[in-house]
């Protein structure tokens, strides 16, 4: 497994590498960069993808919320555990969807735990498929590598990070299989994959995926869709009793199911989530 591990101030950036070098396996890499340039520059001459990067936000240059941002438009699948000094920064960057917050300085165990729950996934099957058959050719995709499906003159395009693919299928018929599976249906001919959506924009009426496309969002749907796409994000915020998160709006609460869930009640929460509440 790949480890990275990003944060400007040098004796966190030491600290955290002798850390995780004691919780390693013996085919581990570990990487350490001062800042998020340097870090993406890395990945972007690897043919193989980093698995966990341990990233500090407050970096100039590229703070961390901007090299997350980077970094997932080309590599959307490595895992990242923010490591801060500030426990407010948990919506800050809740677009970057990151594993866990650890709170510095960073308890062994608690790394150990996040290191080897990383590593699970890691090593994980690729997941459920999609097939695609076409005249010419057939392909499997995991579906979390999907970032969108279209459809057009007849045609479905599934779109990822890379590159996208075309075949002949109803799309109503693939939403079905993709309704439990964390796809919405955007509009009649559009269906995404809120794992990759970083904000919805209720004037706009649009999605903003993770490498800066724009999904329109039908009018009609604009309202099942934030609620959507809120229950899907409520249920990766990471539940910690210890965290405070702060709203967009100025108030605060604890990160319990029970007051997340009076939040999203009266969509305070959802101000933050939806740029445009």
């Amino acid at each position: 497994m790949w480890i990275g591990i990003c944060d400007d101030e040098a004796k966190y950036r030491l600290a955290l590498e002798s850390t995780v070098q004691s919780i390693a396996q013996p085919c581990d890499r570990i990487s350490t960069y001062s800042n998020g340039s340097d870090l993406l520059d890395d990945i972007n001459n690897m043919p193989y993808p980093m698995d966990l990067l341990l990233l500090d936000i407050e970096m100039p240059m590229l703070n961390g919320i901007e090299t997350a941002r980077e970094l997932q438009s080309t590599n959307p699948n490595t895992q990242i555990i923010i490591t801060t000094n500030h426990r407010d920064y948990a919506l800050r960057s809740f677009e970057i969807r990151p594993s866990n917050y650890l709170i510095k300085p960073i308890d062994k165990e608690r790394l150990s735990a996040e290191v080897t729950r990383a590593r699970l996934i890691a090593n994980e099957d690729i997941g459920e498929m999609l097939r695609i058959q076409a005249k010419e050719a057939m392909a499997f995709v995991p579906l979390k590598d999907v970032l969108y499906i279209e459809s057009y003159r007849s045609m479905l395009h599934v779109h990822t990070a890379v590159t996208y693919y075309r075949y002949n299928h109803p799309i109503g018929q693939l939403e079905k299989f993709l309704s439990d599976k964390g796809f919405c249906r955007t509009h009649k001919s559009c269906l995404v994959n809120l794992r990759h959506v970083v904000s919805i924009d209720r004037r706009d009426k649009t999605a903003l995926l993770i490498n800066g496309k724009k999904i329109t969002v039908g009018e009609l749907r604009i309202t099942s869709v934030l609620a959507e796409y809120s229950r899907y994000r409520h249920s990766m915020l990471p539940m910690d009793s210890s965290t405070t998160y702060t709203v967009y709006s100025g108030r605060e609460l604890k990160s319990t199911s029970a007051d997340l869930a009076s939040n999203y009640k009266d969509h305070s929460l959802l101000k933050g989530l939806a740029s445009a509440f």
